[in-house]
């Protein structure tokens, strides 16, 4: 193996450190404390110091900000290298060009609206990853909002923001602003959603040494379903158990697909639903809100964070659905008892009927579909064979995220994407019923007759 490291490019110049007599004390305080003993110094009295240090570093950074926006704002980048603020500061800094780009962007941010921000990064309360990430849910609130309601939408989600900041780390704040990128903006959301959809992919192949590689890429959604499927099967067996958290993990998807072989029933899961625990208000299913109801909350599935509604209504169409009554600090009140939305015997019927999804060209098994909704239940759609399909989770997703409609072709409703010419096809016989029918007295009790309220058990009851 040849061990000779490539020469260093011509014309390196090494980054010049400017004098800043204002901060000689400053730097003279961190030479004093670069000076410190710490190999012989109490490990109790480092965690402290390392904690403070830390504090001091976000300090620092929130002076740094401060001024680099007076930098920005005067275009001393333009003067001295007709550069952007971006470009000059990454020259100066070595930061790499996106972080670079970022504080810019957040030190504008801090200068022209998020005061209470600035100060809470001055004083060590967060750090100037916390700062990026209100900044960029303000900038993303200002874009969304009108502009005369700009100020005080801002101001409010900084208030809040600020508030889980100060109790979280920077990784988890990130994943509260995507709960308020949902609500601010629901159809960005939803594109994101299946942009992310369609960046999925998965690879397996065989090492020189006979072993199976596994990579690849899933959405949160997805990505939900397989931690929830491992969860439970890699968990450590016992205090004698020493396989790492990685060899467990690898065992548990093992042990899901043996057993899934084993019983001889690889796909039974779409006809036992829900394999995720959902956490939705109603007004995400219903679409519809009232005086009981927040539009600031957001469905959650475990493991992953948030779902777009889009996302819930298709889950919702074949699951196990649970009223939970909450008090105005969403406390429990009472609980009522589980109801499926598409009940075994009429799942039965769908699969003499349709024998898989109904999607043209599509030839998934019946053990492989969800129950669809055609009108949904949360609209006054009835539970009834007349009012069901059979889809793949793939064609369920093209119908609740991507828009695509059925039509009536001879005598069962098929799939078709947006635009189909249904002119070729005669209209059905029978439509669908109005959602404000009266059910059938066999449809009576079934989840999807009546209203959303309907539906759902209520607290304390049987479905």
């Amino acid at each position: 193996m040849n061990t000779r490291l490539p020469a260093s490019p011509h014309g390196l110049r090494a980054r010049t450190q400017p004098t800043t007599p204002r901060l000689a004390s400053l730097l003279e305080a961190v030479d004093a404390a670069l000076a410190l003993e710490t190999e012989t110094a109490p490990p109790r009295l480092l965690a402290d110091e390392v904690v403070a240090l830390f504090a001091a570093v976000n300090r620092i950074h929130a002076m740094a900000l401060t001024r680099l926006a007076r930098v920005d704002a005067n275009g001393v980048a333009a003067l001295e290298s007709g550069s952007s603020t971006a470009s000059w500061l990454r020259h100066h800094t070595g930061l790499p060009s996106g972080q670079a780009s970022d504080l810019v962007r957040t030190a504008r941010e801090l200068r022209a609206s998020l005061t209470a921000t600035e100060s809470a990064l001055e004083n060590g309360e967060i750090t100037v990853h916390h700062a990026r990430t209100i900044a960029r849910t303000a900038r993303l609130v200002q874009d969304q909002v009108r502009p005369e309601s700009a100020g005080a939408a801002v101001a409010e989600v900084e208030k809040v923001m600020l508030e889980v900041g100060r109790a979280v780390d920077a990784g988890s704040l990130t994943g509260f602003a995507t709960r308020v990128r949902q609500v601010v903006d629901p159809d960005g959301a939803l594109t994101d959603s299946n942009r992310a959809h369609e960046r999925r992919w998965l690879s397996t192949s065989t090492t020189l040494e006979g072993m199976v590689s596994i990579d690849g890429l899933l959405d949160a959604e997805a990505g939900a379903v397989l931690l929830t499927a491992l969860a439970s099967a890699a968990t450590p067996l016992g205090p004698d158990d020493r396989r790492s958290a990685g060899q467990r993990r690898a065992d548990a998807l093992v042990d899901v697909c043996s057993y899934a072989l084993d019983t001889g029933q690889p796909s039974t899961s779409a006809g036992v639903r829900p394999h995720l625990l959902v956490t939705t208000p109603l007004v995400a299913i219903t679409g519809r809100t009232n005086e009981n109801t927040c539009p600031a909350e957001v469905a959650e599935v475990a493991w992953t964070g948030p779902l777009t509604d889009e996302a819930v209504r298709r889950l919702a169409c074949d699951a196990e659905v649970t009223r939970v009554v909450l008090d105005p600090s969403s406390q429990p009140l009472d609980v009522g008892r589980s109801t499926r939305t598409v009940p075994a015997h009429l799942r039965q019927a769908l699969i003499v009927r349709d024998g898989g999804c109904v999607a043209e060209g599509c030839d998934r098994p019946a053990a492989w579909t969800e129950a669809h909704h055609v009108v949904h239940w949360a609209e006054g759609g009835r539970t009834a064979l007349d009012n069901l399909v059979l889809l793949c989770r793939t064609h369920h997703r093209k119908v609740h995220d991507a828009g695509w409609e059925f039509t009536f072709i001879g005598s069962a409703w098929r799939l078709v994407p947006p635009g189909y010419e249904r002119l070729r096809y005669p209209a059905p016989e029978s439509p669908l019923p109005d959602p404000g029918a009266n059910p059938r007295s066999d449809e009576v009790g079934n989840p999807g007759s009546g209203s959303a309220e309907q539906q759902l058990p209520g607290a304390g009851e049987d479905p």
